[in-house]
């Protein structure tokens, strides 16, 4: 459940940095509007908030590996960053407690 926890402030953190930062370079704009993923901004601010959660949990190196785990599921899962930011709590919380298990091996 903890594990579930810190994936869940992790994202709810994206979310606001989501909705608050624009991509800092035109690349960055065109790799969205292609599809190509998140923003570097997203995906770092993404990365950052979850190993300072999950460090509470883990050590480092197994913090990093299980964010960017996370990290590459969701992303793999919402391409968009927009349709992740529009989702519920309750919605993100049980989607990361679906996800968080195979990161955890």
């Amino acid at each position: 459940m903890k594990k579930a926890i810190i994936s869940l402030s992790a994202v709810v953190g994206l979310l606001f940095t989501a909705c608050s930062t624009k991509p800092e370079t035109a690349a960055n704009e065109q790799a969205t509007a292609v599809g190509e993923s998140w923003p570097k901004a997203e995906k770092d601010a993404f990365i950052q908030q979850c190993v300072v959660n999950a460090k509470a949990q883990m050590d480092s190196a197994k913090a990093v590996s299980y964010c960017s785990c996370m990290q590459e599921k969701l992303m793999a899962k919402y391409p968009d960053i927009q349709a992740l930011s529009k989702m519920s709590v309750e919605d993100l919380s049980k989607e990361t407690r679906e996800l968080a298990p195979d990161c955890l091996k």
